[in-house]
């Protein structure tokens, strides 16, 4: 094995200096502000860096160094795309003045623990694959990359509250992640929470992107300022019982595909609501009651066999199509509004015990 000192008088290893030096275990560069790229680039046997000035560590420096378990100094500015990727033994990073971390820069590295709480730029896929790491805390990052914590199973909880918008992939496959402060969020892009199927809070959001909360641990949703949610947003929400928004005009409840346990839907505030085809029945296939105050018509087959039905609120609802609560569980039928009610809207309901329909001038059971 090899140990390396330099005279202070170093402020720069150049590119590649170092490159595949596969015998090479530890660095002393007490001078040196700047690792420049693949300087240590696939030194297997490399287990500590002292470096008391660096500032910048370049692209791939320490690359698939998998023996390095410390990096000492506290004043890394700059760290590079892919600087210490894939160095599984590192197990921790910090520095009080880091502003940018790379593209890819720790991806599949063993950190553990971060101090990059003054960062105020992280690239993509920065920390991908960080199995090790547990806790996010990112204060002053006004950019964030896309999956750039995506694939850190063990990651339980995240602080990022200066986002404005959480990006692709971001969190994707986090699967013990059920916590993420990030109030400044209005915004939550595609995949950002994929299968992360601890998660239990979306926040204050504004728009969800599609397939934000793909497979995510949902439980409940309920906002009054969400107003725009894009297609498959919530697909796949195994554990999501309830879902209510108040401020968004318009609903595409395809959405929810895959909300299995979903029991109770509201949407007060919105009158433009799109059916799937087929109807919601295979889609939640579980719901108990549905509320949409500002409907005033309900397409063929709404909610023909969804089976646990029993209420629905629709005061101002003008038409109903064709089947659309057959085969449900239906107590009361209260429609005050209703004018126009076609073949089977209201067949094999045997729980049905009340029916007002004051505007009706023609019934097809």
């Amino acid at each position: 094995m090899i140990s390396v000192a330099f005279e202070k008088s170093l402020t720069t290893i150049t590119e590649g200096a170092f490159l595949g030096c596969t015998a090479l275990s530890t660095i002393n560069a007490p001078g040196v502000t700047t690792i420049e790229k693949d300087a240590f680039n696939s030194c297997e046997a490399l287990n500590t860096v002292s470096c008391s000035s660096l500032e910048t560590v370049g692209e791939n420096a320490f690359y698939g160094c998998t023996s390095l378990f410390s990096v000492t100094d506290d004043k890394i500015v700059n760290v590079g795309n892919g600087a210490f990727a894939n160095t599984v033994n590192l197990t921790s990073f910090a520095s009080t003045v880091i502003n940018r971390i790379g593209n890819s820069a720790f991806e599949g590295s063993g950190v553990a623990e971060l101090g990059i709480a003054n960062a105020a730029e992280i690239g993509d896929y920065a920390f991908k694959n960080c199995n090790a790491l547990t806790q996010i805390c990112i204060s002053n990052a006004t950019s964030v990359g896309r999956g750039a914590f995506s694939g850190c199973a063990s990651a339980t909880t995240a602080s990022l509250p200066l986002l404005v918008t959480i990006p692709q992939e971001c969190f994707s496959s986090c699967s013990k992640l059920s916590a993420v402060g990030a109030n400044g969020a209005e915004t939550v892009d595609s995949y950002a929470f994929k299968d992360c199927s601890a998660l239990k809070d979306l926040g204050a959001l504004k728009k969800v992107c599609s397939y934000a909360f793909d497979g995510a641990g949902l439980t409940k949703v309920s906002s009054n300022v969400i107003d725009i949610v894009e297609e498959y947003a919530f697909n796949n929400c195994k554990k999501l019982t309830s879902f209510s928004l108040s401020r968004i005009s318009s609903f595409d409840l395809s959405v929810l595909k895959g909300a299995s346990a979903l029991q109770y839907i509201s949407l007060v505030g919105t009158a433009d609501i799109t059916f799937p085809e087929e109807g919601i029945a295979d889609i939640c296939p579980s719901l108990k009651s549905f509320q949409g105050s500002n409907m005033t018509s309900i397409p063929d087959n709404a909610f023909k066999d969804c089976t646990a039905l029993s209420t629905v609120t629709c005061t101002v609802v003008e038409s109903i199509g064709k089947n659309a609560f057959n085969n449900t569980a239906l107590t009361e039928l209260n429609f005050p509004n209703l004018t126009e009610v076609s073949e089977g809207s209201f067949a094999n309901i045997p729980t049905l015990k009340s029916v007002t329909l004051t505007g009706v001038k023609e019934l097809y059971a």
